[in-house]
């Protein structure tokens, strides 16, 4: 077992201010969380923003209408803006950015959303289980004789682009680099990447831009019962989706598919790895699989910051937020608050009453958040009732450098063979 940082809180300096880029934060940052929900609450950070750490405030943020999305696009068009005097661009990426759910603020996202999630919805989940439960079967087949593997870079990695693949009736020989783009894409929610990165993502996305742009051509000539088809035919009081949007919609549900997804499978294994009671308890009760997942969300959040800005002034718990005031909302503190949740820091597989935000809420709750949640018990029952004995193979666990999500680099471990 991993033993947990213990960081007593007169530990925490006393002018602690949000710092994701601390390493001992980024191992473990719960009793940071901690301080700032009893001291700070809502204060402006290092960051330039608004930090949020309480439950009640993050939420009544997420739902209030003068609060918008924090304009991504507008950054890398400034960003480009600069580009332009070396003979270099980022409009690629401006493109592919700009119709994503998470950049729009209404009325185009309700209109987005309301084409995209009715394509989704029309896509059968009971079909995608049995595929989804295919998927980890096959992953693990050829492991279990070796007696050990890695949970990230052996598993949960390669789900959710499987399932991906399927759902949006992408071949199955272009997987590797199809793979490759929504992996590097997933940087997009970074809002510290360099210029460099930028650079990057944009060639990215213009290599996968026509990638789908010639898979939609041949859908349109030949549909398929599949999410691209959806999307393509998807109508509502006469409105309907561009190829552009199609694009950067596809673009969207496969990085943040793949990413978030993936962090969540890892973060969930090793939280059950930590807590032996609750993982032998999932393994003697796996019909609890769908409540375990909501305390695992809850635990340790995949996505731990969101960002916002303020449309217009707004108070909270008196404190003035001006008009374009950046906000950055702590969902893995909100999820750990003590006036929300008993005992918060337990992992309680049989927690009643679980209204954690890990996917949000509001008019951004996450699209996939349904996939997400068959998904994800799937996979963690098929590795918890599959591998006997399953233990940890090291002694500390490393976190990537993305201050938005909670994403383990890898998670090796062992177990005996059925």
């Amino acid at each position: 077992m991993i033993p947990t940082q213990q960081l007593e809180r007169n530990k925490v300096d006393q002018s602690y201010q949000f710092n994701p880029f601390d390493a001992e934060f980024k191992a473990n940052p719960y009793p940071y969380y901690d301080y700032l929900r009893t001291h700070d609450p809502i204060h402006w950070g290092m960051l330039g923003g608004w930090v949020i750490t309480r439950y009640a405030d993050a939420k009544a943020i997420l739902k209030d209408p003068r609060v918008d999305e924090a304009p991504m696009p507008d950054s890398f068009r400034k960003k480009s803006q600069y580009l332009a005097k070396k003979e270099r661009d980022l409009e690629a990426l401006i493109l592919a950015s700009q119709h994503w759910l998470f950049f729009l603020n209404p009325p185009d996202h309700t209109r987005m959303r309301g084409l995209v999630a009715k394509a989704f919805k029309g896509q059968s989940l009971q079909k995608i289980a049995s595929e989804i439960q295919a998927i980890a079967n096959q992953l693990l087949l050829p492991l279990k004789a070796e007696r050990t593997l890695d949970i990230v870079t052996d598993f949960a990695n390669f789900i959710p682009i499987k399932v991906m693949m399927k759902l949006m009736g992408l071949p199955k020989q272009d997987e590797h680099f199809v793979r490759g783009w929504v992996r590097d894409i997933f940087s997009i929610f970074d809002p510290l990447n360099s210029l460099h990165k930028c650079e990057e993502m944009n060639q990215i996305s213009l290599e996968f831009r026509d990638y789908l742009q010639h898979q939609i051509n041949q859908k349109r000539k030949q549909p398929q019962p599949d999410l691209i088809t959806a999307l393509l035919e998807v109508e509502d009081g006469g409105e309907k989706l561009t190829d552009a949007e199609i694009i950067s919609s596809c673009m969207m549900l496969g990085a943040a598919g793949e990413g978030t997804t993936a962090s969540i499978i890892g973060n969930s294994i090793l939280a059950l790895l930590n807590h032996r009671d609750q993982l032998e308890l999932l393994k003697q009760q796996p019909h609890l699989i769908n409540k375990a997942v909501e305390e695992l969300l809850r635990y340790d959040s995949p996505t731990q910051l969101v960002l916002r800005t303020a449309r217009e002034p707004l108070e909270i718990a008196g404190k003035i937020i001006n008009q374009g005031d950046f906000i950055i909302l702590c969902l893995g503190s909100a999820n750990r608050d003590p006036q929300q949740f008993v005992d918060p820091d337990q992992l309680d597989l049989l927690r009643s009453d679980n209204q954690h935000i890990a996917f949000a809420t509001g008019i951004h709750f996450c699209l996939g958040a349904a996939l997400a949640r068959v998904e994800v018990p799937i996979a963690i029952n098929t590795l918890v009732q599959q591998l006997p004995n399953l233990q940890l193979a090291i002694n500390r666990v490393e976190y990537h450098d993305n201050v938005v999500t909670r994403f383990l680099k890898s998670l090796p471990v062992t177990f005996d063979v059925a």
